[in-house]
């Protein structure tokens, strides 16, 4: 019998970090204050590479989930028939207003869409998303799929003239969900959840970084997930295969876990072997979801997976899951545990990396990156590194730029053909090009340019 539930699932962590105690000792702190860090679990940050933000992030999670679905359910998706609709929870979107991540990610896909929205709850939201989605797909207003994501990069600025991150557990990372009704990988057995007016953080109207209390946050962190588990009326804790949490700092779950009663023995087996927050810091709205499916990962069909999220403001949410089988799709995408393997990650120098994002920051969103690659070709002009690239396999990005280049307008291909071929912008109506792009890559030499040497 078909059941509605998670049909497909992924993650996406990219592979920059930086040492949590190298963070410290940028703004000044000495080895108790790395000792302290570590104590509190936190290890590596993950960082966003070139360019990435929470939609570039929330594509690549969606399409390693298209890429463990079944071909003939990708392609009932991409029916322009098909009644879908798509959530993402994300505390730093691209655009406070205009284009959703959602529908920059489906654009890009191919994916029609007839509902989709930013949501915003805090770290909250992207669990928020997914029982959103599966609500509409389980009423009977005739939706196909729900696609959810979770996604948010970590902010890095200039403390005090020194480099330093906004949060110091800023971590970065994406999880992205395909809902619908077959034999799913995971049922939503039950919900609670509980919210109030606790402003333990907050971005005022205006203002580009965060303010927070970190007691505060603590103490409603704790009150609100103990009061959202209490309401759970079917399922207790302790019936549990596996519990997640939404992480921001690792100590933190574990304390409240034993504030909500759980033994020693039922921490080390439920909570420990899927606790990997300290590799990769607070992705904010995937954090929960990442552990998650580090858990869908690793547990047999018939587990029960509680996910506890938590979002500032503050509401906690509590979600059970009943686990199904494992489709033979499964490593079409790679796991939580690899993406987290330190054969597939690069550590990054801090003042490094700050130029880095700042220079790609500052030459405009999607594709003005100072990147020309014709023939194999890379050209970084603010980084003044040239290097070069062997395209791997046949994949393309393929997408249509403004011919003007005072325009330099970016359009996805699905959204082209509706526009003809000129640019929608009045003043601009110039001619569309299509660009093609290796999607795979080898870096085969690079190079710093000598003052004055130019490409």
């Amino acid at each position: 019998m078909d059941e509605n539930g998670i049909l497909s699932f992924a993650s996406d962590i990219p592979p920059y970090f930086i040492d949590a105690d190298t963070i410290i000792r940028t703004r000044g702190g000495g080895q108790e204050d790395v000792e302290k860090i570590h104590e509190q679990g936190i290890d590596l940050i993950a960082l966003p590479g070139p360019g990435q933000d929470s939609a570039t992030g929330t594509y690549d999670a969606m399409r390693y989930v298209l890429n463990r679905l079944p071909e003939q359910v990708v392609d009932r998706i991409k029916n322009d028939d098909s009644r879908n609709v798509f959530f993402v929870g994300a505390e730093s979107p691209p655009f406070q207003e205009g284009p959703t991540i959602p529908g920059i990610v489906a654009d890009f896909l191919g994916i029609p869409l007839q509902e989709d929205s930013n949501v915003h709850g805090s770290c909250a939201a992207g669990l928020e998303s997914l029982s959103l989605a599966l609500a509409l797909i389980s009423s009977k207003n005739g939706f196909d799929f729900g696609f959810v994501g979770g996604s948010d990069v970590s902010i890095y600025r200039e403390i005090k003239g020194k480099v330093g991150g906004a949060l110091l557990t800023a971590g970065t990372g994406s999880a992205g969900y395909c809902v619908g009704t077959g034999n799913p990988i995971a049922v939503l057995k039950e919900i609670a959840g509980c919210s109030s007016y606790t402003p333990d953080w907050l971005i005022p109207q205006g203002k580009k970084y965060p303010e927070f209390s970190a007691r505060t946050t603590i103490e409603a962190y704790q009150s609100h997930l103990i009061k959202a588990v209490e309401r759970l009326k079917e399922h207790s804790l302790h019936d549990m295969d596996a519990i997640v949490f939404h992480v921001p700092v690792e100590f933190l779950p574990f304390e409240t876990a034993k504030l909500l009663g759980l033994s020693s023995r039922e921490i080390e087996e439920k909570i420990r072997p899927y606790m990997i927050g300290r590799k990769f810091g607070n992705a904010y709205n995937a954090s929960a979801l990442i552990h998650f499916n580090n858990a869908l990962e690793r547990l047999d069909k018939g587990s029960l997976i509680a996910v506890l999220g938590y979002g500032s403001g503050a509401r906690a949410f509590v979600t059970i899951w009943e686990t199904g089988p494992l489709d033979g799709n499964l490593e079409k995408a790679p796991s939580v545990e690899e993406l987290l393997s330190s054969k597939n990650r690069m550590r990054v120098d801090i003042e490094y990396y700050y130029y880095w994002r700042r220079s790609y920051d500052e030459m405009g969103y999607l594709g003005r990156y100072g990147l020309d690659l014709k023939d194999g070709l890379v050209v970084l002009d603010d980084v003044r590194v040239v290097g070069k690239i062997e395209p791997l396999g046949d994949e393309r990005y393929i997408y249509y730029v403004c011919e003007n280049e005072k325009c330099g307008a970016i359009y996805s291909p699905r959204s082209t053909p509706v526009l003809v071929d000129r640019c929608v912008d009045d003043t601009c109506r110039s001619k569309l090009i299509k660009m093609e792009v290796p999607r795979y890559g080898r870096i085969k030499s690079l190079r710093e340019l000598s003052e004055g040497e130019s490409i």
